[in-house]
């Protein structure tokens, strides 16, 4: 919907994911999606809660080490300002949380995650909308929360934080022609524990 010249749009799901090649977790959630657009700028507002399925849990903070289900929540904001439009180039800035209730050793289980960040984007198509290039990265300064036996008071627990700056990056190119739909890309991410590359292909065909 719209009022005057600022746009909205609004999304909502809920669902099931099952995560096979992921130590088979399952997760049941309910997320919601607010975009604002006025001119140049555009505001998102998304909010997530869900329930991992009963599983391995590996917690010293509640000293849990029995399967259970895993409550969690994550929310974001983010503004982007379209610099240039046509080839469109914007830069924007973004802030996240993400807390699960439990730790587990078979999927990411991050605790009062917080991440704040630049990101940009590029697109520019060629040959009347057949041909694109689109890229795009964000770098994001972050902490989050673990938990281990205090020091001065053994028996007892402390919180300390953990340092989860991270880099994510992805490119992609492709041409559509008629019913055929061919494209190409890279992304990687890197935080200080871990780094992912991954190269695709797709090929799409409408009938």
């Amino acid at each position: 919907w719209r009022i005057k010249t600022l746009k909205f749009y609004n999304t909502t799901a809920a669902a099931y994911d099952y995560f096979y090649y992921w130590n088979q977790v399952g997760q049941d959630y309910f997320a919601n999606n607010l975009s604002a657009i006025y001119n140049k700028l555009t505001f998102n507002a998304s909010f997530r809660y869900g329930i991992t399925r009963k599983n391995e849990i590996a917690d010293f903070e509640h000293q849990k080490y029995e399967p259970d289900v895993n409550p969690y929540y994550t929310y974001t904001f983010s503004a982007r300002y379209r610099i240039l439009n046509n080839p469109s180039l914007s830069v924007g800035l973004n802030y996240s949380f993400m807390d699960f209730t439990y730790s587990s050793p078979l999927y990411y289980t991050p605790k009062g995650r917080k991440l704040t960040g630049i990101s940009t984007g590029f697109y520019q198509a060629f040959f009347h909308e057949k041909l694109y290039f689109y890229a795009a990265g964000n770098y994001n300064i972050g902490r989050e929360l673990y938990y281990e036996e205090s020091v001065q008071n053994p028996g007892s627990i402390v919180a300390k934080t953990l340092n989860v700056d991270n880099i994510n990056w992805e490119t992609e190119t492709g041409y559509n022609f008629k019913s055929l739909s061919i494209s190409a890309g890279y992304s990687g991410f890197i935080n200080p524990y871990y780094k992912n590359r991954v190269i695709f292909g797709n090929l799409i065909i409408y009938f």
